[in-house]
């Protein structure tokens, strides 16, 4: 799932609306939030696959939590942008280092 199916899937999710029932709510927070993880879980897999293929699960982890801290606010199209970059500089440091 690439950054714009990712955030036009999220849109179409709707947060749900206070009403009368708070159990009611709180389920369909719950329920709003697993969608979201889902979603995201499988986005990160794309990120991974498309700029660091050749970098292990350790390394992919590294660079999407540096890269999810460090743009998370902007949203997802300035995280990829950044996973991207430390990707990039994540080989280039290794094949200087060698």
């Amino acid at each position: 799932m690439n950054t714009h199916q990712l955030t036009k899937a999220i849109s179409d999710l709707k947060f749900p609306q206070w009403h009368s029932d708070p159990a009611k709510f709180k389920a369909d927070r719950k329920f709003w939030g697993e969608e979201i993880s889902k979603l995201e879980k499988e986005w990160k897999e794309w990120l991974g696959e498309r700029y660091a293929s050749d970098i292990n699960t350790s390394g992919r982890e590294l660079i999407f939590s540096r890269a999810w801290q460090d743009a998370h606010s902007s949203g997802y199209y300035e995280v990829e942008g950044t996973y991207e970059d430390l990707a990039d500089f994540g080989r280039a440091f290794l094949s200087a280092a060698i």
